[in-house]
């Protein structure tokens, strides 16, 4: 029976992109859903990151001469997790007591 830890199953790639034909795509980890913040900023939009080096490429509206998306490159402290990864808990000082 194969044992897998929990730590590695919630861990998010370092480098995903969205796009199958890059090489950082990964169907699993972009079907499950990865929210992605930026300086502590939820970005959306966001088409490829890398944690290691942080940056974020996100969409623009605008299209190119060929009707592709044009990319603008973020940098930052990027950080990212799944959607449907375990909330933390919340710590005991935000809890109303009674």
């Amino acid at each position: 029976m194969l044992h897998v830890r929990r730590e590695a199953v919630n861990r998010v790639p370092d480098r995903l992109s969205d796009d199958p034909e890059n090489a950082s795509y990964d169907r699993l980890a972009v079907d499950r859903g990865v929210r992605v913040f930026v300086n502590d900023k939820e970005r959306h939009g966001v088409t490829e990151f890398r944690l290691s080096e942080g940056w974020v490429r996100i969409q623009t509206p605008s299209r190119d001469r060929l009707g592709r998306r044009i990319l603008l490159t973020v940098r930052g402290t990027v950080r990212a997790s799944f959607d449907d990864a375990d909330p933390k808990p919340a710590s005991s000082a935000s809890r109303n007591g009674s």
